[in-house]
Parts: C-alpha cells; structure tokens; sequence
C-alpha cells in the first residue's frame, strides 16, 4: 500500500538533494530531515499504551507511550542518512544494520552484512533506504526480517518508481506499507532513478561519480 507523503517542507527538501551542486554534508542533513517528517506521519495513528507519570505538581496523571518496540533498519550505505533524525524522534528504538550491494555489471544483488536478531514479539520493523528503484535490496531486507519473525514491517524511501512499488507489492502483497516522498517517472537502462539524485551513498559520503 503506497503512501505519499505530501508536505511543502518535504518539496523543498527533495529539490536540495536533486542538486548536484548539493555538498556531502548537507545532503546528508536534508535526507535526514526528510526521513523525521516522513517518521511523524507514518507514526501519528500507531497504537499506544496509558500509563500513569508524576508531574511536578501531582503524581498518577495518564499519559501514553507508543505501543510497539520500534526496530529501525538502515540499508547501508544510503540508510545510514535517515538514522540519526529517526532516532530522535523514537531514543529508544533498536538499529541494527543490513548491507547489500548491487553488482553493476551483473546486476545481482550481494549480502555482505547481516545484522538481523529474531524478533522478540511487539515489534514494528521498518527499513530505511532513500531510493526505492528496482525494490530487490528492499525485498531482501524484508525477506530477512519475515525469516527473523517479524510480522510488522514498514518500509520508509525518498523516491522511488513503480517498477519499485510494484515489485514490493507483488512480493509480500498490496497492503504492505510503502512510505515515499516523491515517485519519478523512470527508471533507466543503468537501473538509476530519473531524475532522481544520482547514487544517494556516493553523495552522502562525497564520492559522486557520473551515473
């Protein structure tokens, strides 16, 4: 189930990361600026629990606390951008990281790092990559995550297409949760975003190359 995520600050933002003019640093900062919007408005209908808080000025007052145990999945590289504002907004959420590579001579798809731990019940998953393009390294992901017992998983991008979109939904069905921003219109014979913003990795960490 596609979800966009339509917000001024988000455009604004979006056309930052598309300028390859856009320095390392910043583009970092904006990416993950994009992802806390995007986090508010995945988490504003989540169930939560009462439970009773002192204030300074009386004790037992209700108040209420998110009811899932949040797990947060950056796909490295490119994930790690969304982490740091996505914390801030649940502290207690657990990271653990997955890498995967894509060969771009072959275009297969190599898991070289595993950091998946077995779900321990009330748990809501949710992977974190900028760009949705062919969806495999997203699939991948969530395969593992399924593998690990997780039965709520989210997935949260900046942009993606329907080669993407779809690819997910025929995977793990149409009421799987898919979060964008923005939905290009292409995806090119390189298996780049058009227009996208180039490779999302290579740019967070100043290794831009012509794609």
């Amino acid at each position: 189930m596609l979800k966009m995520i339509d917000h001024s600050m988000i455009k604004q933002h979006i056309t930052t990361l598309r300028d390859h003019n856009t320095l390392s640093a910043e583009f970092t900062q904006v990416a993950g600026r994009i992802s806390e919007i995007m986090l508010y408005e995945l988490l504003k209908n989540e169930p939560v629990n009462e439970i009773k808080v002192d204030t300074p000025i009386k004790k037992d007052v209700t108040g209420y606390k998110l009811s899932y145990n949040y797990i947060f999945i950056p796909i490295i590289r490119a994930g790690l951008t969304m982490i740091p504002n996505a914390r801030r907004i649940v502290p207690d959420a657990k990271i653990m990281h997955i890498g995967i590579a894509r060969d771009e001579v072959n275009q297969d798809y190599i898991t070289y790092l595993d950091k998946v731990y077995k779900s321990k019940g009330n748990d809501h998953a949710i992977v974190f990559d900028p760009m949705l393009a062919t969806g495999k390294s997203a699939a991948i992901a969530i395969k593992k995550l399924q593998n690990a017992g997780y039965k709520k998983i989210t997935f949260i991008g900046i942009i993606g297409v329907d080669e993407g979109i779809e690819y997910l939904e025929n995977e793990f069905g149409k009421d799987f949760e898919i979060y964008l921003a923005v939905k290009d219109p292409i995806l090119n014979s390189k298996k780049y975003i058009e227009p996208g913003l180039g490779d999302a990795g290579d740019r967070a960490y100043g290794l831009e190359k012509d794609v």
